[in-house]
């Protein structure tokens, strides 16, 4: 029943604009939850934590976006960490780059599609008025990201990882919660070391399972 009503929302989504939906419905099982569907865009957590200022009993969002603004996608992650939210991402579906960012905030996760992270990458040169000014840009953004995964609990390793292995077009990808939280070095005590410790072993069998382009992501996905 839950992959009949978020394929009717998603029926009705996909005529509107690429700016992200941010509703609430509940299906027939007397579910709840919230929904984040399209493009992460500046406000949409203002949005969001409206939406769940109202809804007082909502803990899960279903999250599906390609990604987009890196800056709000933090944002976002601040207010599934406020509202202790379980974040979802149903089968078939996908949460991609800002939206993966955003993802991390969330107290518990839920991957029954894919979720992917790259290198952030900042507006481009014709929005810049020097070299350097672009490169500050960068080294900001890749930077914050690396605190952004430390603060939600992960080792040093995974923005490394996505440092070292992907850009615009090619993403570290996860298909289930498990993986993903192979990384998470956060303990009881909380010190410092297991967030720089190595927890995986990302031999070469590993990257090229993990390391995907958007095409190999939806045929993994059975899309045409």
């Amino acid at each position: 029943m839950k992959n009949l009503l978020l394929a009717t929302v998603m029926a009705f989504t996909a005529g509107m604009s690429h700016a992200a939906a941010i509703f609430s419905l509940t299906d027939v099982d007397g579910n709840h939850e919230a929904y984040y569907i399209g493009q992460v865009e500046h406000g949409d957590a203002d949005r969001l934590r409206t939406l769940l200022d109202e809804n007082t009993d909502i803990s899960v969002i279903n999250m599906i976006s390609e990604g987009g603004v890196a800056y709000e996608a933090y944002a976002l992650s601040s207010v599934l960490s406020d509202y202790n939210m379980t974040a979802y991402v149903p089968e078939g579906q996908y949460c991609l780059s800002a939206c993966a960012s955003a993802f991390l905030g969330a107290a518990e996760y839920d991957i029954d599609g894919v979720i992917g992270f790259h290198n952030a990458w900042a507006p481009g040169y014709d929005s810049w008025s020097t070299y350097n000014e672009g490169l500050q840009d960068g080294q900001a953004l890749g930077s914050y990201n690396t605190y952004h995964m430390l603060a939600n609990g992960f080792s040093i390793q995974l923005p490394i990882l996505v440092a070292e292995l992907t850009d615009p077009e090619t993403f570290i990808v996860f298909f289930h919660e498990n993986d993903l939280m192979s990384f998470f070095a956060r303990s009881d005590e909380d010190t410092i070391t297991p967030y720089l410790s190595t927890l995986v072993d990302t031999d070469e069998t590993w990257i090229d399972f993990h390391l995907m382009k958007p095409d190999k992501i939806f045929a993994y996905m059975g899309y045409e």
